[in-house]
């Protein structure tokens, strides 16, 4: 099955000095999610709530009743959902997809969990393993328009020591933020 680490696990494993919050796996299919609830069953919850649907998304758990959910975000993205937890670590694993699928404009900016991340995944070595990761590059759009300004210092200190794509930073970042990125970058912390 095709995954990719996204969001700070995603920055972490290309060397961002941060701790991630939570692990995200993003998939190209819906039914990848249903294959990871099935893989970790162990960690779904045995609560079978009949409250369960009113849960805010932002709260809720798969459970064995309902292990995957689907809704449709506030961008008009439709998600097949899973949330995972063990020992206090949460996993959540997600497809993605626009309701009315467009190609990427150049210049609007490249949203990191997008349906077109899939041929710009690239992989990262970490502890003997080849993992796959979203390149910083994309989620730097997704930091700055998030306002997470530690992630965006952090992205331009990799980018200072260890070099950057800049074909890729051209392509993902939209008009507004390519300004923004270059005076980050040339702002040592």
């Amino acid at each position: 099955m095709q995954y990719v680490f996204a969001g700070s696990v995603s920055s972490f494993l290309q060397g961002c000095e941060i701790i991630p919050g939570d692990i995200d796996l993003l998939v190209p299919e819906a039914g990848d999610v249903h294959k990871i609830t099935v893989a970790l069953s162990a960690f779904v919850h045995d609560n079978t709530s009949s409250l369960e649907e009113d849960i805010p998304i932002e709260e809720w758990f798969s459970t064995a009743a309902s292990p995957v959910k689907t809704f449709t975000d506030f961008a008009d993205n439709e998600w097949t959902f899973a949330r995972l937890a063990a020992d206090g670590i949460k996993l959540e694993a997600a497809n993605i997809r626009p309701v009315t699928l467009t190609e990427y404009i150049h210049g609007s900016g490249f949203w990191e969990n997008g349906p077109h991340v899939w041929e710009h995944v690239k992989r990262v070595p970490y502890n003997g393993l080849s993992l796959p990761v979203i390149p910083l590059e994309i989620q730097l759009e997704t930091n700055m328009n998030r306002g997470l300004e530690s992630r965006i210092r952090e992205i331009c200190r990799i980018f200072r020591t260890a070099g950057y794509d800049k074909a890729l930073i051209n392509y993902a970042l939209s008009k507004g933020n390519i300004d923004r990125f270059y005076t980050n970058l040339n702002t040592s912390d």
